[in-house]
């Protein structure tokens, strides 16, 4: 019987292991653990803008943390928004309804 009992628990033990869970410093596994921003493209949910910019787009870093050096501060070039007010006549792929044509080429 008591064979039978340590048998038990030692199955019980493995059973309960969760293998899928991922420990602090294995940055590159896709799982933002404790003490990374982010993880390849998990970013934990954060955003350009929960960091108080317009947009873009947030990147991690070979040591899994976030860099905002994609994202945009303010509107003006680089946004991806044509604005005339500032002189912009065009934004990246916002053209502003610009066409060959319109600028002379066939």
């Amino acid at each position: 019987m008591k064979i039978f009992f340590i048998y038990a628990l030692v199955l019980m033990f493995f059973i309960s292991c969760d293998d899928s869970a991922s420990s602090s410093g294995s940055c590159g596994d896709g799982v933002v653990d404790s003490g990374e921003e982010c993880d390849g493209p998990n970013f934990d949910g954060r955003t350009c803008e929960g960091y108080g910019f317009i947009g873009g787009d947030l990147t991690c870093t070979e040591n899994c943390q976030i860099s905002t050096d994609s994202c945009v501060a303010n509107g003006g070039c680089g946004d991806g928004v044509v604005q005339a007010e500032d002189n912009e006549e065009c934004d990246g792929a916002a053209l502003g309804g610009a066409r060959c044509e319109s600028k002379g080429f066939d």
